[in-house]
């Protein structure tokens, strides 16, 4: 439905110096891709799931069958892995929870980007807006069944007990329903990606818009994505240091995400940088992710462990302790 949206702002942000991770360019081929893209949650900065009227209207679907939908997985784990993330940071989780999360969980923020039908596909394609309003989305959210869906959540609770360990099936959020879980997500500030708000329309707290058919001459969306890219950089910016720089975009379809390396913002003066340091030096060059090459110095990753490589900037488990020794070597002479 939003696809060629997600793909926009991916593209826009993957010129910046965040590491941003979308499924269809991040998921490695031969995993089991839903349980890769439920780890990338886990290990990324901010998540923005991306919620329109065509991606709500396919989960009234949960009212006669139940199934398993990708969507719906994302943001159910999202929400659970967010707010399991704030337990920690408030100290309000158990002893056991804090060990079964600790160094696998950077959440911090789950950022919904709400679409009106002008970021659709077909219209993406045409360059034009549509005549939309705010109510039907927040109609459809709170229309959506009162249902669990047992199929999604055997899904999220396999992953989180392999990923995490038994300890944190116990919380709460793991019986939500479909519309628990959307109300969740909406529960979060979130980014309204529409054109034209005319307050004197106000439903239910949120602004209703109505944008007639007119020429994209008429209204620049590149702009207005650079304004959206720049709204999610600066979020991404102010979250804690300690964790990964690293962006999940949700692509709402049944496809799904497994993230590129977060990339922390490293001192430019001091020391050489990785690729000129390294030079033709192919046997180091095939460890080190492209993007740490180009962007990272020895000196500022050089007290990082093989772990850290992993988790901060998206090493191989094994290069990443082949590349730990390199750097040592480095620093040591």
């Amino acid at each position: 439905v939003n696809s060629q949206f997600a793909l926009a702002v991916y593209e826009q942000l993957s010129h910046t110096q965040l590491a941003v991770f979308l499924d269809a360019y991040n998921l490695e081929q031969g995993l089991n891709f839903q349980h890769s893209f439920m780890e990338a949650i886990c290990k990324t900065s901010v998540v923005c799931p991306l919620a329109s009227v065509g991606a709500l209207h396919r989960m009234m679907d949960f009212e006669t069958k139940d199934y398993c939908d990708n969507v719906l997985l994302e943001w159910w784990c999202s929400v659970v892995v967010s707010r399991l993330a704030a337990s920690v940071a408030a100290n309000t989780a158990t002893p056991e929870v804090v060990a079964a999360v600790k160094g696998k969980l950077y959440t911090q923020r789950v950022y919904p980007m709400l679409l009106s039908r002008a970021w659709s596909n077909s219209l993406m394609q045409k360059g034009l807006l549509a005549a939309d309003d705010q109510a039907t989305l927040f109609g459809l959210k709170d229309n959506l069944p009162k249902v669990v869906s047992l199929e999604t959540q055997a899904q999220l609770k396999q992953f989180l007990a392999l990923y995490f360990g038994p300890s944190v099936l116990t919380v709460e959020e793991l019986s939500f329903t479909v519309q628990q879980v959307v109300n969740a997500v909406f529960s979060h500030d979130a980014m309204m990606c529409w054109d034209v708000t005319d307050s004197t329309l106000a439903m239910k707290g949120h602004g209703t818009q109505l944008v007639p058919y007119q020429s994209s001459a008429d209204f620049d969306k590149d702009k207005q994505l650079m304004a959206y890219t720049q709204q999610i950089q600066k979020l991404v910016g102010s979250v804690a240091p300690t964790t990964p720089a690293k962006l999940f975009v949700q692509q709402p379809q049944n496809a799904s995400p497994d993230p590129p390396p977060p990339v922390p913002l490293p001192s430019s003066s001091g020391s050489e940088q990785l690729q000129s340091i390294m030079g033709a030096d192919e046997t180091f060059e095939q460890y080190v992710p492209s993007v740490a090459r180009l962007k990272l110095t020895v000196s500022s990753i050089s007290h990082f462990t093989p772990d850290q490589l992993v988790s901060h900037l998206g090493f191989d488990p094994a290069h990443a302790i082949i590349f730990s020794s390199w750097l040592s070597s480095q620093t040591s002479t």
